[in-house]
């Protein structure tokens, strides 16, 4: 799940003590306990923590996608960043 923070930075603490960091005010997390504490708080009136399906479904697709091209091999020019790598070809002369 993924949950926004309108302060980046921002952390929250968990019963157990545990902290919880919003780097650039997001936080991402499967674990259900964590889960659960959040959702008791997000996406309510005064809050500023918000829950952000349409975020988690691009991060899945930009992981997909970094997944495929790095199981591409480096002579297709594998692409990185939106850009593709400056790869030529070379040749072996015998003398």
């Amino acid at each position: 799940m993924v949950y926004e923070h309108q302060v980046k930075g921002a952390k929250i603490f968990m019963p157990d003590g545990a902290e919880l960091v919003f780097a650039g005010g997001i936080f991402i997390t499967r674990n259900p306990e964590i889960i659960r504490e959040l959702n008791k708080v997000a996406n309510k009136q005064g809050t500023m923590l918000t829950t952000n399906k349409e975020a988690m479904e691009r991060l899945r697709k930009e992981v997909q996608k970094a997944a495929e091209d790095a199981a591409l091999p480096a002579s297709q020019g594998n692409v990185a960043g939106g850009q593709t790598l400056g790869l030529e070809k070379t040749e072996v002369v015998k003398i």
